[in-house]
């Protein structure tokens, strides 16, 4: 071996032998005897050194980190073992609590050091870092240590006051607390009235270190303090005078939460009076308004009141100091449970707490508890809510010809993307945007504004979009981006004959022709102005060169007017077309004929009624005929027309509705290039669709029997077949519902497609044969699938994530069927309890109300943010309804539909009180001596007539917007709910009328600005109740229209609550 390998391997040996000494000099420690007491006192007196005991515990942290991290330090070892005989004793274990007791071992880690004979020389506690420790051990090498010269002057008696408040500290500090505690009775006992006033006795009193063992909440000198706060007023200074007083109450408070106190005490609620008068009696106390409140609080818990005391803390806590607050901890960490916290009305209060902004750890704390919700409004309103649910239905956008579409679509939190569906491959993602966005920085390509928009082409699906000026389609297979053309999209042209050699346009609101040949222009009108302007967007040409077109003439018509009070820097005046019922001047339709080649216009003779009014019927196959609908004033008569190529107009089927024309549910459709057409009729007292031919002889009907027919959906040429929703057909299943079904055109072979018991929102691609079904309830979950054109069920395409909603605290409402007031006919309605609800209590029931005619509010489908806000008003501790009244829906037949025609105003009121009387009789939990009803627009009116019809029995009301006068409404409205004589006569019954009935509390609200309900209606209702000397409450809106917006949303929101809160459940809400 030669003598470089032998160095090498030398050289190895020798870091290798000098790591081992390194390691082994990091790794000293205190050299902890394993002996007894009395050993080790032994060895003391042998070798002359003081005994160093570790009193430590199993379950001891600091005495755990001590051990492992500080006695293991090379200093600390060095130090220990040469001056100490080091012993560690378990003083749970052995001799450990023999030893504890001797030397008043009462905290852990306490550090003991003894002489030979056993004696205490010095003693210390706690965990602490090497240098710390080994300076207060080093103390014990002193021979004049305070803690022992302390011990020995105590035991002479030679001592004075100022000696013994020094000592109480020292034992206090070593935590010898039961002879501290009793050295400091002894002090107090010894001690004037005077004397405990003075300044240097504010230890026994003040909060300090030891102030949890002498004076803590209810201990003797806390309320000493109490009973003779005058003598300390003028010794200490007031803000600690009344901080530790209003201490004690707030500690007091906290203890009845985590239950403490009641162990103390036991459960005495004359306590809590008693300090009540204590807490009176202290003048100049600040805080004694709240720390009354406390008390009150405190005795609802002793009696188990829980919802007392959370009304109080939630009606006062805003005015309570961050001090006063400090109790709150307690309430939330003990008092309440995991269940109650997520409750209404406790997040109320968190809400409040964190408005308030006193205690900054409190309002963490409240923030955590809310999950990051908006502290601005209540747990269950909208702001709250929208984050916790995504989309929980899709519009879907076909391929012309395949079995794919897409759709955009959005995650609770408020992620969203495009989606497609195909059949037979599912559902997929179609961007990437980190990749596509990757993939442009690589280009050069700025990212900071790529608009996404899916495309179709022949093979499918195109994911498009735009970047930099620049259209890319996203491959997601081979993630990568490529070039392709702009799509170009043909200009919209109204006007554009068929053989695309003229175009129509408007100038100054009168027609004009272009020929495009040779550009020159014909002016067809001269008679145009801004009220009376050509319809150009709705021109339908029936020949290459002859069209026909509408003028619609508002001249001379009514005007309203309104005031926006919030414009800068004056306030505005809004005026505004508004026919009302009766009037003779109102909006005409005049129709016209025109040829560009000939350029000529002539008006075409339409009019068969005075007043009449005219729509089109789209036939967009049909090529030689303009086809319209003619509807008499009275809504009595209805006509289906069409104009030729000759100019004339001729009537094709001719309808007599009794009482009135369902305007609503009427459908017409032009099929196979006009040779046939569908008329939707409720002549037999059930609406459906009849089919005729093109001269108007009728050939058959789509179906009959008691149900009706709803929109159509789509239309099969190949097969003859339509689509089309149905109410009512299925037995068993809630007749609000749509189903949709497929029938062979001459009414044959009807089917059945979405058979499911909920209500279907159903998009139809016929060329692709696929349905998109959205279906749910309102107490369900929704569902997203597609199925064939057939029925046949193809995929689930997305399932709506309702979970993070659950997981707030959100529950369905639940349906109910109640009978109307005729007691035969089935009113469907919904119901919403509080989310604390107990079938024990009795609530107050609130109706909300909206009377149609035209719909019911009653709502099918899964709906969580109703436009009324039922869910929030729920959580204040009511029962919240809202059912169907006769004369509502229009698809239920006529006779249902039509029930109020004539009785505008009072119509629906029967049925709803008559329906509240059997929920109540069917619901022990609801309270018929305490009804609400709440509506807006025609549910105010509704609110108020039912107010001032059933006094008794309606005792509050908030009424927003609402028409109480319909002579001053829309003549639309009006004249087709109420009706108008042949003559244009107009009357109806207005709530006015019936102010002098007036017994409960009505709030009525408006906005200034409303152009839909004019705020004169409010108005109006106001004269008539300040004539009839009836107290109410107005809230009046500045700026705001027919619906409220933003803060003033809010706001009415939040005061339509705090209404019923405190006129229905008979408290204050604390706002």
């Amino acid at each position: 071996m030669n003598d470089f390998f032998i160095t090498k391997i030398v050289l190895v040996l020798l870091l290798a032998l000098f790591g081992v000494q390194v390691v082994e000099a990091q790794n000293r420690e205190v050299n902890f005897q394993h002996s007894t007491l009395d050993e080790a006192l032994q060895q003391a007196r042998e070798q002359d050194k003081l005994i160093f005991i570790d009193c430590y515990t199993s379950w001891c942290g600091p005495c755990k980190m001590m051990a492992k991290t500080v006695f293991t330090l090379d200093s600390v070892a060095d130090f220990v073992n040469q001056s100490f005989i080091p012993l560690k004793l378990d003083m749970e274990v052995g001799e450990g609590p023999e030893v504890g007791k001797r030397y008043a071992v009462q905290a852990y880690p306490t550090y003991l050091f003894l002489n030979g004979k056993g004696e205490l020389i010095y003693k210390f506690v706690g965990g602490m870092k090497g240098d710390r420790f080994i300076d207060s051990a080093r103390v014990a090498l002193e021979p004049a240590n305070r803690f022992r010269l302390m011990n020995e002057r105590y035991a002479s008696g030679n001592y004075d006051d100022a000696f013994m408040r020094d000592f109480i500290r020292l034992k206090f500090k070593v935590s010898e607390f039961e002879e501290a505690v009793s050295l400091a009775d002894q002090y107090f006992n010894k001690l004037s009235p005077d004397e405990r006033a003075l300044p240097e006795n504010w230890m026994l009193f003040g909060e300090s270190s030891f102030s949890s063992r002498i004076a803590y909440s209810n201990s003797r000198n806390l309320n000493y303090l109490v009973e003779h706060w005058a003598y300390f007023k003028g010794q200490v200074d007031d803000s600690l005078l009344y901080g530790r007083i209003s201490d004690n109450f707030v500690q007091i408070t906290a203890n009845t939460f985590n239950g403490r106190y009641f162990r103390d005490n036991g459960r005495n609620c004359a306590d809590f009076d008693a300090f009540k008068i204590r807490i009176k009696r202290v003048e100049g106390l600040v805080d004694r308004p709240a720390l009354l409140v406390l008390m009150d609080v405190a005795k609802a818990v002793c009696v188990s009141d829980t919802a007392l005391a959370l009304q109080l803390l939630t009606d006062h806590v805003s005015d309570f100091s961050a001090a006063n607050q400090k109790a709150l901890f307690d309430f939330f960490g003990f008092y309440l449970n995991a269940d109650q916290i997520r409750t209404h009305v406790v997040y109320e209060l968190m809400r409040r707490i964190v408005l308030c902004n006193r205690n900054p750890n409190l309002v963490g704390l409240m923030k955590y508890y809310m999950n990051d919700a908006d502290p601005n409004v209540e747990r269950y309103d909208v702001p709250n809510l929208e984050n916790k649910i995504g989309s929980t239905t899709i519009i879907p956008f076909f391929h012309p010809e395949k079995q794919v579409c897409y759709f955009g679509w959005t995650e609770p939190g408020g992620k969203s993307e495009f989606k497609s569906y195909e059949a037979g491959k599912g559902t997929r993602s179609i961007y990437n945007k980190m990749i596509i966005d990757s993939l442009l920085l690589a280009e050069g390509i700025d990212t900071s504004w790529v608009s996404l928009y899916p495309s179709f082409d022949e093979q499918g699906l195109v994911a498009s979009f735009t970047a930099g000026g620049q259209r890319f389609a996203y491959d997601s297979e081979r993630k990568s981006i490529e070039k392709i053309p702009e799509k170009q999209f043909p200009p919209v042209l109204w006007g554009l004959s068929p053989d695309k050699k003229f175009e129509l346009f408007e100038q100054n609101y009168n027609l004009f022709s272009r020929n495009l040949g040779d550009s020159s222009i014909v002016q067809l009108t001269n008679d145009g102005e801004a009220k009376a302007a050509y319809q150009l967007s709705e021109v339908k040409w029936i020949s290459d060169s002859k069209f026909v077109i509408s003028k619609n003439d508002t001249r001379g018509v009514r005007q309203m007017s309104v005031i926006n009070s919030t414009t800068q820097p004056y306030p505005t005046t809004i005026n505004y077309d508004f026919q009302l019922p009766g009037d003779q001047t109102i909006d005409r339709t005049e129709v016209y004929i025109g040829d560009v080649a000939k350029g000529e216009i002539q008006q075409v003779d339409v009019e068969r009624w005075e007043g009449q009014q005219l729509y089109p019927v789209r036939a967009d196959e049909v090529n030689d005929r303009f086809y319209f609908m003619r509807i008499k004033r009275t809504r009595k008569e209805i006509e289906l027309c069409y104009i030729d190529r000759s100019g004339e107009c001729k009537g094709l089927v001719h309808e007599v509705c009794e009482p009135v024309f369902n305007e609503m549910k009427f459908a017409c459709k032009i099929l196979n290039k006009g040779e046939d057409i569908l008329f939707w009729s409720d002549r037999t007292g059930w609406g459906h669709y009849y089919r005729y031919d093109k001269d108007g002889k009728l050939k058959n009907s789509l179906g009959t029997g008691n149900w009706t027919a709803g929109r159509i959906a789509g239309f099969d040429q190949k097969t003859q077949q339509v689509f089309y929703s149905c109410y009512e057909r299925e037995k068993g299943i809630n007749p609000n519902y749509k189903l949709l079904y497929r029938v062979d055109l001459d009414g044959k072979n009807a089917k059945l497609l979405t058979p499911e018991n909920a209500d279907h929102n159903v998009f139809v691609n016929i060329s692709g044969n696929m349905l998109i079904d959205n279906y749910s309830r309102i107490d369900t979950a929704p569902r997203i699938i597609a199925r064939t054109c057939s029925g046949n069920l193809l995929d689930t395409v997305a399932t709506p994530d309702i979970q993070p909603l659950l997981d707030y605290g959100w529950k369905f409402p639940e349906q109910f069927t109640v009978k109307a007031a005729d007691g035969k006919t089935d009113l469907y309605g919904i119901i919403w309890k509080p989310f604390d609800f107990d079938p024990n209590e009795k609530y107050p029931v609130v109706s909300q109300v909206y009377p149609g005619p035209f719909t019911e509010t009653v709502w099918t489908n899964f709906t969580v943010l109703d436009r009324y806000n039922n869910t929030a008003l729920a959580q204040r501790g009511v029962i919240v309804v809202c059912m169907g009244h006769r004369g509502s829906a229009p698809h239920r037949g006529k006779a249902y539909s039509s029930y109020g025609h004539g009785n505008l105003r009072d119509y629906p009121i029967a049925d709803d009180k008559y329906g509240l009387e059997q929920l109540a009789r069917r619901y022990n939990f609801i309270d018929s001596t305490r009804v609400g009803i709440v509506g807006h627009s025609g549910g105010a009116l509704m609110s108020v007539v039912a107010m001032c019809t059933y006094p008794d029995f309606y005792k509050v009301a908030v009424a927003s917007s609402g028409n109480y006068d319909n002579y001053i409404y829309h003549r639309n409205w009006g004249e087709y709910y109420q009706g108008i004589g042949e003559d244009n006569s107009f009357s109806v019954k207005t709530a006015m009328e019936l102010a002098l009935n007036l017994k409960g509390k009505l709030l009525l609200a408006t906005g200034e600005s409303d152009i839909n309900v004019n705020p004169a209606n409010t108005y109006r209702m106001v004269d008539a109740l300040i004539k009839a000397e009836k107290d109410f409450d107005l809230l009046v809106l500045p700026g705001q229209g027919h619906h409220f917006e933003g803060p003033y949303k809010t706001y009415f929101e939040n005061r339509k609550r705090d209404y019923f809160t405190k006129y229905l459940i008979n408290r204050h809400s604390g706002n």
